[in-house]
């Protein structure tokens, strides 16, 4: 699934952390960075 660069930073920088989906989402989004980055 391609990840729009504005969509991803728009959801990142929400603070809205209650939400069990946005927090889904912010985990399929770290696993897809630790995958797309060479992180570590």
């Amino acid at each position: 699934m391609p990840i729009n660069p504005a969509e991803l930073l728009m959801v990142w920088s929400g603070d809205h952390d209650n939400d069990s989906a946005e927090r889904w989402l912010r985990e399929r989004i770290a696993h897809y960075l630790s995958r797309a980055l060479p992180i570590g």
